[in-house]
């Protein structure tokens, strides 16, 4: 099923400020991420290749999850142009890099949230690691015809903007006929990065999701 969310409201976006900065070690390195201290449930927020993990408090999805008693966590991508990361992982070694962080920083199943290009890596990595994660949500992912969507066992909910040009929201319809597991969202006048253009009903939505996960 495929609903569609229609503007209601002036989009407005909230600077929280919530998140502490972090760091833990891999392969001899350091890697930067940020967390919010919650409950017991955990999820980990990947952001799309433009931006950086400061985007999810900037457009209030932060303090939405700090409301739901989330444990949450913020990696920025490494590779990525605006990631305070700045070395580069080939699309295996980000599974076993997410692997490590989910096994030894976060310590339980986390909801897994990626974005754009993070959306391709959330489903990549569900789709050998789904034991690993609770749910997973993909917001307008690339290359989706590289996953096999098949393999994914856990709920997934994927979402995009009505007017995406680059993640065609088309691609909903085969996330709903491969998974065994799926929801589709659109929301209506918003494009690729539809959290910023429409951040009230894209918070709904995800806490929507997570209270029926």
């Amino acid at each position: 099923m495929i609903t569609i969310y229609l503007p209601t409201q002036k989009q407005e976006y909230i600077n929280c400020d919530v998140m502490e900065k972090k760091s833990f070690s891999y392969k001899g390195g350091g890697v930067y991420y940020y967390h919010e201290t919650g409950g017991n449930k955990s999820i980990l927020l990947l952001h799309g290749y433009s931006f950086n993990s400061l985007v999810w408090d900037k457009m209030g999805l932060i303090q939405t999850l700090k409301d739901m008693n989330y444990n949450v966590f913020a990696l920025d991508v490494p590779g990525f142009p605006k990631s305070i990361n700045h070395f580069n992982l080939s699309d295996n070694d980000f599974a076993e890099f997410l692997n490590y962080f989910i096994k030894n920083v976060i310590g339980n199943a986390p909801v897994l949230m990626g974005s754009s290009a993070s959306g391709y890596l959330a489903l990549k990595f569900a789709e050998s690691y789904s034991n690993r994660l609770r749910s997973v949500v993909v917001v307008a992912p690339v290359r989706l015809n590289s996953v096999e969507l098949s393999r994914i066992t856990i709920k997934i909910l994927g979402m995009w903007g009505g007017n995406d040009n680059i993640s065609d929201p088309k691609e909903g319809e085969r996330l709903l006929k491969e998974c065994r597991n799926a929801q589709v969202i659109i929301l209506e006048n918003a494009g690729h990065a539809c959290y910023l253009d429409r951040p009230i009903e894209f918070n709904e939505a995800i806490s929507n999701f997570l209270s029926d996960s």
